[in-house]
C-alpha cells in the first residue's frame, strides 16, 4: 500500500517533502552498494541460493542480485513490489487499450520506479532486475490468454468421478498387472 500511495504522489506531481525526498521509499539505502565491496550482495546470493537453489549464480544477472540485496538491507521486498506493480499495470493497460504494455514503456510512463528512487541509474538497475526475473525465472502474464479454462465446480466433480470410474474399470477388468 505504501508503494501505491507513493506512486500516486509521483504521478500527481506532489512528491517532494521539505528535505527534497520524493517519498519515504527514496530514503532507501543504496549507498552500501558502493562502499560494501560486493560483500552484502554476495551474502544475499548465498541466502537466496539456500532458499531457491534454482537461482543462477550468474554475474549476467548482477542487477537482480543488487536489487535483492537492497531489498534485504532495507527490509522491503523491492523486487516483488516491482513485479506486482508491473503486472497490475500491464493487466490494467490490456483491459483498457487491448494492447501489450512492455517493461521498457512501463518504466518510463508509470511512477513505480520513480517512487522507489529519483536516481536514474537506480531505476535502471531495478528495471534490469525485473527484466532478468521475467526472462529467467517467471514469464510475464500472457495477454490475451492462450487458453480458457472452464473451472466450474460441477465440471471439476465430473472429472473426478469419471477418473475414479475409469480406474475402477481398469481394476475390475484386471488390465493392470
Amino acid at each position: 500500500l505504501i508503494i501505491m500511495a507513493e506512486e500516486q504522489k509521483v504521478a500527481n506531481g506532489k512528491d517532494n517533502d521539505k528535505n527534497g525526498y520524493n517519498s519515504p521509499l527514496d530514503k532507501l539505502d543504496f549507498e552500501f552498494l558502493r562502499s560494501d565491496k560486493k560483500r552484502y550482495v554476495e551474502e544475499t546470493k548465498q541466502i537466496y541460493a539456500k532458499q531457491c537453489p534454482g537461482l543462477s549464480d550468474d554475474n549476467a544477472q548482477w542487477d537482480l542480485w543488487k536489487t535483492l540485496a537492497v531489498g534485504r538491507k532495507n527490509n522491503i521486498p523491492i523486487l516483488p513490489l516491482i513485479i506486482d506493480s508491473f503486472s497490475r499495470d500491464r493487466l490494467d493497460y490490456y483491459l483498457k487499450k487491448r494492447g501489450s504494455l512492455q517493461l521498457q514503456q512501463w518504466s518510463k510512463s508509470y511512477p513505480t520506479l520513480k517512487a522507489l528512487s529519483k536516481d536514474q541509474p537506480k531505476q535502471q538497475m531495478m528495471k534490469a532486475a525485473a527484466q532478468t526475473f521475467f526472462h529467467r525465472y517467471s514469464a510475464m502474464i500472457q495477454l490475451p490468454t492462450q487458453e480458457k479454462y472452464i473451472d466450474s465446480i460441477e465440471g471439476f466433480c465430473d472429472y473426478i468421478a469419471e477418473t475414479t470410474s475409469f480406474i475402477n474399470t481398469l481394476l475390475d477388468g484386471d488390465m493392470i498387472n
